[in-house]
């Protein structure tokens, strides 16, 4: 049953988690890429392009983390905030 429990949560985070990043990516893009001339992307093609990125930067992953969570939970509405400062502040 614990087993069941764990597969079933990691079909529901993985892809709450995509869309989270892919949230944080597609905002920080259309603040700052787009100005520069470059297309907008929605949710996908930010989940996208985070898993191409993935896939080419994977030394990350062969290190322990010893703040997983706070990687997972907070980073990507840090970075959004922390954009969105600079975008206030110096656009």
């Amino acid at each position: 049953m614990p087993a069941l429990l764990i597969i079933l949560g990691f079909l529901v985070i993985i892809p709450l988690t995509s869309i989270y990043y892919g949230w944080a990516f597609s905002t920080l893009w259309n603040w700052f890429i787009v100005p520069l001339g470059v297309a907008e992307i929605g949710i996908a093609h930010a989940i996208g392009i985070s898993c191409l990125f993935g896939l080419l930067i994977s030394a990350k992953a062969n290190q322990p983390d010893k703040n997983l969570y706070f990687t997972i939970g907070l980073s990507p509405i840090i970075a959004v905030i922390y954009g969105a400062i600079i975008k206030g502040w110096f656009m």
